[in-house]
């Protein structure tokens, strides 16, 4: 079998998934456990948000896609088959827009 073939057979496998709803470094520290996958992702960042909870056969990447949903993080596999988790950067400006949208002055007017 060759390498190529190999990590398709990686992407493809089926795991058995049950995470509950946890900050995202507990979620992802799970999942590496579950899969046996090897994740980098900075704690301070991953701590700070809230991962979905998954339950059922998922193959991996669609897990840490399902997972990590509307968190304000992504996920993406590295040329050495290691998974990185970092700022989802569409989500990091549409919370920018927000709370521009937010942001009101002392008289209570929207800022402009």
């Amino acid at each position: 079998m060759s390498i190529a073939s190999e990590e398709s057979d990686d992407q493809q496998k089926l795991y058995d998934i049950d995470i509950p709803s946890l900050n995202a470094a507990e979620a992802l520290n799970r999942l590496a456990e579950q899969t046996g996958a090897i994740m980098l992702f900075p704690c301070d960042l991953a701590e700070a948000r809230q991962s979905n909870a998954i339950s059922g056969r998922y193959m991996l990447l669609d897990a840490l896609s399902k997972m990590l949903k509307d968190s304000g993080l992504s996920s993406g596999l590295s040329d050495k088959r290691v998974i990185q988790i970092g700022l989802d950067e569409s989500a990091e400006h549409q919370e920018e827009e927000v709370e521009m949208a937010n942001a009101t002055d002392r008289s209570g007017r929207n800022c402009q």
